[in-house]
C-alpha cells in the first residue's frame, strides 16, 4: 500500500529550529508537500541563511523593520480583487488594522507576490514594485509550493481567507 502524505504543513515559526529542522522542510518540499509558513522566523534568523531563504524564495533581506503606508494586495488571490489599503483611499482607517511594521524581504525568481507592503516616499524614496517588501508570496519548488505570510497577517479571522486562498492557488496549477 502507498503511504498516505499530507498535501501540505501549516507552519508556526515559533516551534521550529531552523539550524536543525531546515534539511527536513526542504526534504517535506522536495517530496510534493506544500508549505504554509503561517508566520516567518526572526530577521536575524532569515538574513544571511542562504538554504532558508532559498527555501523561502527570498533573494534578499533588506531590513529588520520596515514602516509601511498601506498594503498591496494583487488581483486573483483574495475574493475582490486588487486592492490597495493606504491612507489616501482610507481616511477612517476602516482597513488599517493590518500589521504595518515588517521586514523588509524580496521575493525571488520563482516565486509570485500576492500582497506587498507600500512604503512612504518621504521615508524610503522611490521603490520599484519588484523591491517592495512582500507580505504573502509563493515559491514553486517545481514539486510543490512553499508559501509565506510575513507579518501577523494569519491571527485573526483574515488568516482563514488567506489559507482558503493558498489552498485555491495549489488546486489552480
Amino acid at each position: 500500500s502507498s503511504v498516505k502524505r499530507p498535501e501540505m504543513i501549516l507552519i508556526d515559526s515559533a516551534y521550529v529550529n531552523y539550524d536543525s529542522d531546515i534539511n527536513m522542510l526542504k526534504k517535506l518540499s522536495d517530496s510534493g508537500i506544500n508549505l504554509i509558513f503561517c508566520n516567518l522566523p526572526d530577521f536575524k534568523v532569515i538574513n544571511g541563511n542562504t538554504e532558508l531563504m532559498n527555501l523561502l524564495g527570498i533573494s534578499v533581506s533588506i531590513q529588520e523593520n520596515a514602516t509601511l503606508s498601506g498594503i498591496r494586495l494583487y488581483s486573483g488571490f483574495l475574493l475582490g480583487g486588487s486592492r490597495w489599503y493606504v491612507k489616501e483611499e482610507d481616511p477612517d482607517g476602516t482597513y488599517q488594522d493590518m500589521d504595518l511594521n515588517v521586514s523588509w524581504y524580496i521575493a525571488g525568481t520563482g516565486t509570485k507576490t500576492y500582497m506587498s507592503g507600500v512604503l512612504d516616499n518621504t521615508t524610503y524614496g522611490t521603490t520599484k514594485n519588484e523591491n517592495l517588501p512582500a507580505i504573502i508570496w509563493r515559491k514553486s519548488t517545481g514539486n510543490a509550493y512553499v508559501f509565506a505570510v510575513n507579518g501577523d497577517y494569519m491571527k485573526e479571522d483574515t488568516g482563514i481567507g488567506i489559507l482558503y486562498s493558498m489552498v485555491s492557488e495549489m488546486k489552480a496549477e
